[in-house]
């Protein structure tokens, strides 16, 4: 994963931030009263609306944030969440936890060992 990239800190005010919070938490709540409302007509144990219920909901907060924060800062999204593998970034990461195992660290980082000192 990369993380040298990331917008830290954000290039858009806190009060943008916070209105495209409270609109993404309303229109999540909107659809999973769509979902409910879907589910009372398909049945309450549908496997199909239990599996799509919680990605649907967060869609218009990360579709609001795609379009309201990171456009404008003219930064896309996959810039924007920084977690986005790097180039290689699979077998880059395997390499490095090799690497860490190598040199004591059981769990494939350094925080892990430092803590148990």
């Amino acid at each position: 994963m990369r993380v040298d990239e990331a917008l830290v800190p954000p290039p858009w005010r806190l009060g943008d931030g916070l209105v495209v919070l409270v609109r993404g938490a309303g229109a999540g709540v909107l659809v999973l009263v769509g979902v409910y409302l879907v589910g009372r007509w398909r049945g309450p144990n549908d496997p199909l609306l239990a599996a799509v219920s919680m990605p649907l909901m967060y869609a218009p907060l990360l579709w609001l944030a795609r379009r309201r924060l990171f456009a404008p800062a003219g930064s896309g999204s996959r810039a924007g969440w920084a977690g986005c593998p790097a180039p290689g970034g699979p077998a880059r990461a395997a390499v490095d936890d090799r690497a860490a195992r190598r040199h004591g660290h059981r769990d494939g980082t350094r925080a892990g060992s430092l803590s148990e000192r």
